[in-house]
């Protein structure tokens, strides 16, 4: 025996249906969650990157004064 459908022609909506729809919208509500999470990871890089950078520049000021201090001048 056929299954029964609608009067579209489709198969009638059943629970799995539903279960495996709520499991897609899940998945997608986790994948856009995890974006999210991976774009502010890589802007906080971004960041940490531009610390490190600046922490160098001031050292690479400071340096000379503090030789000089070292060496007695």
């Amino acid at each position: 025996m056929p299954a029964p459908t609608n009067a579209q022609g489709q198969a009638p909506i059943t629970n799995n249906d539903v279960s495996v729809a709520a499991l897609i919208e899940s998945v997608r509500g986790q994948r856009a969650s995890l974006e999210q999470a991976v774009e502010q990871r890589a802007r906080a890089i971004k960041q940490f990157k531009k610390d490190i950078e600046e922490a160098k520049a001031r050292w690479n000021r400071y340096k000379p004064r503090l030789d000089a201090m070292k060496s007695g001048r």
